[in-house]
């Protein structure tokens, strides 16, 4: 009888589409649906996986370092983090839209990194051309000089080394 039960219980799930995989399946895409050259990002091992002109990626979750993952386009906008903690990935093809600053905003307000989801090691990103103070400070770990030209990304994580 649990056996007839358990049984019934795994066919209601596969037919209502619960079920989940290893590998997760995605497309890349930007708002005109246009497939853009850049990379899948793994920031927690610092590999790269270059997407094709398809758009089309396959990711094997059973690998820890390759749970968590953003797209990066060759002007450095980023898509959203894609985090599967326990390595299951949906059954789906599953759309990555990039660039998507949306998803960033809540973590800049909040001085929340995207990666670790930690505020300890966030510090902000200093623009422009450095005084004393500011090599002081950089030297220290307070901030982060990010160059003479302004780009978008406002914080940095130290123990990530992710500017978002």
């Amino acid at each position: 009888m649990l056996r007839m039960l358990l049984t019934m219980l795994l066919a209601a799930a596969i037919s209502q589409g619960y079920t989940q995989q290893t590998v997760f399946r995605g497309k890349v895409v930007f708002q005109e649906d246009v497939i853009k050259a850049g990379s899948i990002v793994f920031p927690l091992t610092k590999k790269t996986l270059e997407v094709p002109e398809t758009g089309l990626v396959n990711i094997d979750l059973r690998e820890p370092g390759q749970r968590i993952f953003f797209f990066s386009d060759i002007m450095g906008r980023n898509s959203r983090m894609l985090r599967f903690p326990e390595g299951i990935a949906p059954d789906t093809l599953t759309v990555i839209l990039a660039a998507d600053k949306d998803f960033y905003a809540p973590f800049i307000r909040g001085r929340r990194c995207p990666v670790c989801l930690s505020e300890k090691n966030v510090v902000p990103i200093v623009y422009g051309f450095p005084g004393r103070q500011s090599f002081a400070d950089a030297r220290a770990g307070r901030i982060l000089l990010g160059g003479c030209i302004m780009s978008p990304e406002k914080l940095y994580c130290k123990k990530d080394e992710f500017s978002f």
